[in-house]
């Protein structure tokens, strides 16, 4: 059997999807997300599917992906301190001594296992970061109608992404500065990976 291979995602074309999705993504945000975070959806407290998303359709899917952006960016996070309590500055795209080096200490720091899945959240995480440190908080949150996408992007297209970004698709832009409050308030209800103590 010939293995399954994801097609390669282009900067544009997740650009353009995330277009595509933008007013949905917006409505999906104006409703209050913190139950979800923080986990008390299962107990009635939280929006409904139908309060999430226009016409009924699932929100599962793109909760799923919010939390999922939002840990990989407590873990990148989380990263940069622990590399800054040790005189080493954020771990570059393509860093190979640095980025992989440093990884597994810095997740022998947190307990969690050196496995491929946990060094892709770190990854993915990182990657967050420097979209956002170029364009602020809120184009993480933009992130999340195109997670599958964005997980696939090689760094060539991040950086053709950037590029983009500052060229053709200045209405993310302007769409991002209006929801970085709204996701520096959702990020610190994500808790802090912590480290293990013995």
């Amino acid at each position: 059997m010939p293995v399954r291979r994801n097609p390669s995602v282009t900067a544009d074309g997740l650009l353009h999807n995330l277009v595509v999705q933008m007013e949905r993504l917006l409505k999906f945000l104006e409703v209050d997300l913190t139950p979800v975070i923080v986990g008390n959806s299962a107990t009635g407290e939280g929006p409904s599917p139908v309060d999430l998303m226009p016409h009924g359709a699932s929100s599962r899917p793109w909760i799923l992906h919010l939390q999922t952006i939002l840990w990989w960016s407590s873990l990148a996070l989380e990263e940069e301190r622990w590399l800054q309590t040790h005189g080493l500055d954020r771990a570059l795209p393509g860093n190979h001594i640095r980025g992989v080096w440093s990884m597994p200490s810095f997740l022998r720091h947190l307990g969690l296992t050196n496995d491929h899945n946990v060094r892709s959240d770190l990854q993915q995480g990182r990657k967050l970061r420097r979209l956002e440190t170029k364009f602020g908080a809120g184009i993480v949150l933009l992130m999340v109608p195109v997670m599958p996408s964005f997980r696939r992007l090689s760094l060539g297209e991040e950086a053709k992404v950037v590029q983009l970004l500052e060229a053709d698709y200045s209405s993310i832009l302007l769409k991002a500065r209006m929801l970085s409050n709204l996701r520096m308030k959702y990020q610190t209800l994500v808790p802090r990976p912590s480290p293990v103590t013995l």
